[in-house]
């Protein structure tokens, strides 16, 4: 097989690369995780990108995406609208880490990035929150609970001793423990 995208260059143990990430780059372990999650190989550019950056944190307490990352999206994803950016650009939606704060504060990087008036942005928010409604069933009242329910939860997603989980260093389907026997 030839791998293509984010799974070019691409490690045997991504845990690898997001350690030379985190240690280069001085990011947190969770996020230099979820990039290699997310990009693969190409997280190093979203990282180039995005280190120093004053939007480089994080949209809302529910991700780990930032507003630099949807900045780096709009200028080399070749995304056309804010519904393009979310549901189809970025796993927000599909991972249900969408809120209304995240909407706007997307909105507002996209809008800035594309020059758009303010009321072309507000256009685009609410063809999203339409589109959410009508087509995948979250309504603009459970986005705005996922904002309440953020913020209520900011920097509470797990305790101060806690280790470090991402999804991916969970065992895989298959990997089963042996049994005593």
């Amino acid at each position: 097989t030839m791998p293509i995208g984010g799974g070019l260059g691409f490690p045997r143990d991504p845990a690898s690369l997001a350690a030379d990430l985190a240690g280069e780059f001085a990011i947190g372990g969770a996020r230099a995780a979820y990039l290699v999650d997310r990009y693969g190989s190409g997280a190093r550019d979203i990282v180039l990108f995005c280190v120093g950056r004053p939007d480089d944190i994080r949209l809302d307490s529910r991700t780990e995406t930032t507003a630099a990352e949807i900045v780096y999206l709009t200028r080399h994803e070749f995304v056309t609208c804010l519904s393009d950016l979310i549901l189809r650009r970025t796993s927000l939606a599909i991972c249900g880490d969408i809120s209304m704060a995240a909407i706007e504060r997307i909105a507002d990087a996209l809008a800035a990035e594309r020059g758009w008036s303010d009321e072309h942005r507000d256009r685009e928010v609410q063809g999203l929150v339409a589109e959410l409604d009508t087509y995948h069933g979250v309504s603009q009242e459970m986005l705005d609970q996922r904002t309440i329910s953020g913020a209520e939860n900011e920097g509470q997603r797990q305790g101060p001793h806690e280790p470090d989980v991402h999804q991916r260093q969970l065992p895989r389907r298959g990997a089963r423990s042996r049994r005593l026997q």
